[in-house]
């Protein structure tokens, strides 16, 4: 019977070249090792296939560019309509409101390209495992993607709602504003 202590001997030798010790049972005489190589010491690795372009084939077209600006456009019209039914067309022309819009357009087309990229993977995932690419990291990814995409679409209905409630409240505070200058104008030719 060998002991864990034996074994590791036994390894240690094999690893240098040198016959293991006979079983002690067995008392079979030791052999010497034939062929022996000299021990090297590690070699580094050395990674020449910088620079090497590997071909692939190209699963799916993504234009950004165009993507983005036709988001953008979606983005755009969903704002005007909201801010449509808020402000008045006056209001619509202060340089204030315009920049608000202008930053809430942006935060939009954000939130439906991140969709949309998410979307395009998840048609990738679908095509690469329609073409036998059965590994389960794939079914993992793509179930990451659908939570993901989930919850962008949650946070873009938020949005949407945070967009409303602050054009409601910019309309409020504006009409106040309004007021108050013309309280005081009024106080003053009296």
């Amino acid at each position: 019977m060998s002991t864990i202590k034996q074994d590791r001997k036994d390894l240690e030798m094999l690893l240098n070249g040198v016959a293991p010790i006979a079983d002690t049972l067995t008392q079979q005489p030791v052999q010497p090792v034939v062929n022996q190589q000299p021990q090297q010491k590690p070699v580094s690795v050395v990674d020449n296939t910088q620079g090497t372009n590997l071909e692939s084939e190209r699963i799916f077209e993504f234009d950004y560019d165009s993507l983005r600006k036709t988001l953008k456009k979606k983005a755009k019209k969903t704002v005007q309509n909201i801010t449509k039914h808020i402000l008045t067309d006056d209001l619509l022309e202060e340089e204030y409101i315009k920049d608000k819009i202008e930053q809430d357009v942006e935060s939009l087309t954000d939130l439906y390209m991140q969709v949309e990229s998410n979307n395009v993977m998840q048609r990738s995932i679908l095509d690469t495992v329609s073409r036998g690419n059965t590994m389960p990291r794939m079914y993992e990814v793509f179930g990451q993607l659908t939570d993901k995409i989930q919850a962008i679409n949650k946070q873009i209905l938020a949005t949407e709602n945070q967009i409303r409630k602050t054009y409601i409240d910019l309309k409020f505070e504006i009409k106040d504003k309004t007021a108050e200058l013309l309280n005081q104008k009024y106080v003053k030719h009296i």
